[in-house]
């Protein structure tokens, strides 16, 4: 029985000795807050969903043909995630535009099919 007792002791001296959730927190930026992108990533971002819905396709349609998920995609979209070269190159090619066209000001052209 002492045996127990003794446990229990421990794991509330334990217990009470843990730091809480905000204590773990690091503090840096609150959360729900995202740097602010470059204006390159801005326009790669506007123009691949503006060229995505002119294609005519669903994120989760173009993120199935590019190889990555749905949520994956949609950051892309939204600027959370930025793509590699290879690809940023992948997604052009799925929405069907070259990929210097998503990094204009102007929106790309529609795609031809």
């Amino acid at each position: 029985m002492k045996a127990k007792e003794r446990s229990r002791r421990q794991y509330r001296k334990a217990r009470d000795k843990a730091p809480t959730r905000e204590a773990k927190r690091s503090p840096g930026r609150p959360r729900g807050t995202h740097r602010k992108a470059s204006p390159i990533m801005e326009m790669f971002r506007t123009n691949l969903a503006d060229a995505r819905r002119a294609a005519g396709l669903t994120q989760a349609a173009a993120a199935k043909i590019a190889g990555v998920t749905q949520a994956c995609w949609s950051a892309y979209e939204v600027g959370v995630k930025v793509p590699g070269l290879a690809q940023a190159d992948k997604m052009a090619t799925v929405v069907g535009i070259d990929l210097w066209k998503l990094l204009l000001k102007e929106p790309p052209a529609k795609p031809k099919k």
